[in-house]
């Protein structure tokens, strides 16, 4: 499992990322001429905020607020383009700079995160897959151009859990389909699935209607939810329980 060499102490209070800190990381993402804002993580981990808590209580929100300036025209499209993919950069160089390799064994769970077609959320995945690695998952981020992909995908490699994001109420019904598909594929046949995402955020009523075993509200739970729901139904699975 990764090791966070930047726990707070605990007699500290954990520093508190609010819209002002998001606001600011907006800006400098914004502005190509910018170095990447490494300077304000390091000082807001220098204050004891740990690697997930800048996940998801900065990179998050501020990838929520570019798609609201997208949406009012406070941007445009080759804006939002850019400081989403500034912000893939940060991700990638946070975790690389915090982290080491989980150990593997024949146990390790496995989980593939993902959603539906043409959904543009994928710095959310890309959180969230972040969060299962740390907790020692074998993690694979698939965003399927077209939904034969997916299938493809859960009929050829065992999964212990799929996670989908949503982000459009409107598209409930086509996840609930994709989800159904998804279980008569698999080669797991007792597949974990678990939603999350503004949909889902905004109705938590829609977990059941998509008929998911759970919904996450935070990358930072996604993992522990996953081995609630697996330890409930009693699975364990071995390398041996993979190959039958």
């Amino acid at each position: 499992m990764h090791s966070d060499a930047h726990t707070p102490p605990a007699d500290g209070p954990r520093p508190f990322i609010g819209p002002n800190e998001v606001e600011q990381f907006v800006t400098r993402v914004l502005d190509a001429r910018e170095a990447l804002p490494g300077e304000q993580i390091a000082a807001l981990m220098s204050r004891g905020a740990t690697v997930e808590s800048i996940y998801c209580d900065l990179l998050a929100p501020a990838a929520r607020r570019l798609g609201e300036m997208w949406e009012d025209d406070s941007c445009d499209f080759l804006q939002v383009t850019v400081a989403l993919g500034r912000l893939q950069q940060t991700l990638r160089d946070l975790s690389e700079s915090t982290g080491r390799s989980p150990v593997r064994s024949e146990t390790t769970r496995s989980v593939l995160i993902t959603g539906l077609p043409d959904e543009q959320h994928t710095l959310g995945l890309l959180i969230v897959a972040e969060c299962f690695v740390r907790d020692g998952w074998t993690v694979n981020v698939g965003h399927p151009l077209i939904e034969n992909s997916l299938v493809d995908t859960v009929r050829d490699d065992w999964y212990d859990v799929v996670g989908f994001s949503l982000a459009l109420p409107e598209r409930v019904m086509e996840l609930r389909g994709m989800i159904n598909r998804l279980r008569r594929a698999s080669r797991n046949p007792h597949v974990v699935v678990l939603v999350g995402g503004k949909a889902f955020l905004d109705d938590q009523s829609l977990v059941s209607t998509v008929g998911a075993d759970d919904g996450i509200g935070d990358a930072r739970d996604a993992a522990r939810v996953a081995r609630v729901v697996l330890a409930e139904r009693g699975i364990a699975m071995t390398g041996e329980a993979r190959e039958a």
